[in-house]
Order: structure tokens, then sequence, then C-alpha cells
């Protein structure tokens, strides 16, 4: 009975492609196409000894025969010289190694265009946290300049009024100092030295220094009452202050009596139309 192809195609591709003397089994050469770099192996696995396949392709043919002889000329190997075998597996290494460096230069290639993405994001955030930096510290020094500002206004502004009536003061003061120095000048040029006349230097001396004592004494007295003038002059603006408040106060219990008088009036108006309304409702009756 003649076996299908698919089992004669088997079993040719079974048979062994090298024989050793005295034995049934066989191992495969390394030729080029089992060291491509496609193969997992180098060697291929046992195969039935010859007998059975013998025995497995004695039922065909002699055509069937021809056929599996035939194929198996075809993919059977010519032994080469151990040195070709060697100079082609040194090729086929040097062709993986070759394939791994490219691959080890495209997968380095790739992590270089990451790694420069990656260094250029971070440079861009870097720049904006020292732009954000920078604003924060314009914003903090505006905020500072501000709060000196408002600082420095909190304090000169109580200080301007005070500074306006010294300009007065300083004028009228001015004025005082410089009468007391024309009235003494004229008073030391007018001195009656003719016919003979002689003046006391120890006298004038003395007289000279009580009056710059008096007048150390006025500023030393003035030192000391310009806090009771200054409490005085708080006391007399909340005096003022009370008597606004007080006029304020008179002027609303004036409006409140006219009210409570406008009230009484109405009240006493309403209370005789309704003593007059029952009057004459009773004397109907």
């Amino acid at each position: 009975m003649p076996q299908p192809p698919q089992t004669r195609w088997t079993a040719a591709l079974r048979l062994p492609l090298t024989e050793q003397k005295g034995q049934g089994l066989g191992l495969v050469s390394l030729s080029a196409w089992a060291l491509s770099p496609g193969r997992a192996s180098h060697v291929l696995p046992k195969s039935p000894s010859y007998g059975k396949l013998k025995m497995e392709v004695g039922g065909g043919s002699s055509s069937d025969r021809g056929g599996v002889s035939g194929v198996l000329k075809y993919f059977r190997q010519r032994k080469g010289s151990p040195e070709k075998e060697e100079l082609h597996r040194c090729r086929v290494l040097y062709n993986r190694l070759v394939q791994w460096r490219f691959v080890n230069a495209r997968a380095l290639a790739n992590m270089t265009k990451v790694k420069v993405v990656a260094e250029r994001k971070l440079f861009t955030v870097w720049l904006r946290i020292t732009m954000l930096r920078n604003s924060i510290l314009e914003k903090r020094m505006q905020a500072q300049r501000l709060q000196h500002e408002i600082k420095l206004h909190e304090t000169i502004n109580p200080q301007i009024s005070l500074l306006k009536e010294w300009a007065k003061l300083e004028t009228k003061n001015s004025e005082a100092v410089g009468r007391v120095t024309r009235k003494l000048s004229a008073i030391s040029i007018r001195l009656p030295l003719v016919q003979e006349a002689k003046g006391d230097e120890l006298a004038v001396y003395n007289a000279m220094k009580a009056a710059v004592g008096v007048m150390e004494n006025i500023e030393i007295v003035a030192t000391k009452f310009l806090p009771q003038v200054e409490m005085i002059c708080f006391l007399m603006t909340e005096l003022i202050v009370m008597e606004k408040q007080h006029k304020e106060c008179m002027r609303e219990l004036e409006k409140w009596i006219s009210v409570v008088a406008s009230l009484e009036n109405s009240h006493k108006t309403s209370f005789q139309n309704h003593y007059c309304a029952r009057w004459t409702w009773a004397w109907k009756r």
C-alpha cells in the first residue's frame, strides 16, 4: 500500500545526513545553514535507525523510493574541511557581534536622545524656577518698599503740623532774639564814656554773665514746662472735642423736644376730638 506524500517527506527528512561506520545513528555537520543566526542550536535531534526507516519506507513503490533518494541527495551535505567550518563559524560570530554592536549603538543613540530631551526639560524648568524666584524677590522688594514708605508717612505726618507751627514760632523767636541783640548792642554802644568816664569791666562782665544765665534759665524752664504744656494742649483738644459733642447732643435734644411738642399737640387735639365725639354721642342718646 503506498504511503501519502506527507509521510514520505517526513520519513525522508528524518534520515541521517551522515553515517558513521558500525553505528546506526548519524550526527549533523556544522554547515552554513546550521550556523546561520536564525537557528536555535547547531545539532539536530537524534534520528531513528536506518533499519526502521527502511521498514517504514519499504512498503512504497520503486518510484517513491527514487523520489525519496532524490530528496536525500538534494538535502545531503558535503562534508567540508574543518578550516572552512571554523572560518564560517568565525564569520557567523563576527556577524552576530556586529549586529549586537549595531543594536547597542542604536540603544545608545536612543538613550542619548532621551537624555538630551530630559536635560532640555530640566533646563526649561530651572529657567522657569529662576524667573519665578526673581519675580517673587521683586514683589517682596516692592512690598518692603511700600511698608517703609507707609512707616515713613506714619512717622512724618503727625510732625508736619508741629513743623508748620515751629516755622511760625521760629520767626517770632528770631525776631525776639534780634530785638534783644539790638538793644544790648545799643546799650553797650551808648555808654557815657565822655568827660573821663570809666566803666567797671568786672561789673559789666558780671551783668553780661547774669543776662546769659537768665537766658539759659529761660531755656531750662521752657524745657521743664514743655511736657506740662503738651498735657494742657492735649486736655484742651479733648475739651474742644467734648464741647463739639455737647453741641451736637444739644442740637439733637432740641430736635427731639420739637418732636415731643408736636406729638403732645397732636395727642391733645386727638383727645379733644374724642371727647367731643363722645359727648355728642351721649347727648344724642
